[in-house]
């Protein structure tokens, strides 16, 4: 079923009944999203590569030591030597740093101060750059918009990823000492940055 709620703004919880059945109860409200929106925000800060992170959650304390500082290897993009990939937001479980992946994420962020700059320009978030001239929202983007950059390979294609050859396995980021690899300049990862 479709329910459209676009016209009713009434804040309070509700349900739905209809025959067979009741939904879950909801809340409609101008704050609804809040919570997810901090949460997610906490979910990317504590990705962060490269630099100490910490905050807490639900009174749980949440934090890993800077890791993955050491210069990732260009042979398997067919270019010599090592370079900086410092930054970004590791990925999902690993700790690899994937274009296609942050760059859909980072693009979400800008388009949510595209649609909503004056809200996204007073959202206070519990990141370090909190408190500069740039709004929260935009400082967490750029972390990730600035990690792609250093992934741009000599040809002008990105790299699609940096990560070690093999799954860290369950250790803290700063664990993770294996050499890290620029792998496979990729469509994907370049329609992506771009």
């Amino acid at each position: 079923y479709h329910a459209d709620f676009s016209e009713f703004t009434d804040e309070g919880e509700y349900y739905v009944s209809v025959d067979g059945g009741r939904s879950a109860t909801f809340r409609i409200g101008p704050d609804v999203f809040v919570p997810a929106l901090d949460t997610t925000m906490l979910g990317l800060l504590g990705q962060r590569c490269g630099e100490e992170v910490e905050f807490e959650f639900e009174d749980e304390r949440y934090f890993h030591e800077e890791c993955h500082t050491a210069e990732a290897e260009l042979s398997r993009v067919g270019e010599d030597g090592t370079r900086d990939d410092s930054g970004g937001w590791h990925d999902a479980g690993d700790y690899g740093k994937y274009v296609v992946n942050g760059a859909f994420a980072a693009a979400f962020l800008l388009k949510a101060y595209e649609h909503f700059p004056e809200y996204v320009a007073k959202k206070k978030l519990l990141i370090p750059e909190n408190g500069n001239d740039t709004p929260d929202l935009l400082d967490e983007a750029r972390v990730e918009v600035e990690w792609i950059l250093k992934v741009q390979l000599e040809s002008g294609a990105f790299s699609h990823k940096v990560t070690a050859l093999n799954f860290e396995g369950t250790v803290m980021p700063e664990m993770d000492t294996q050499t890290r690899y620029f792998l496979s300049e990729s469509s994907a990862a370049t329609g992506d940055a771009v």
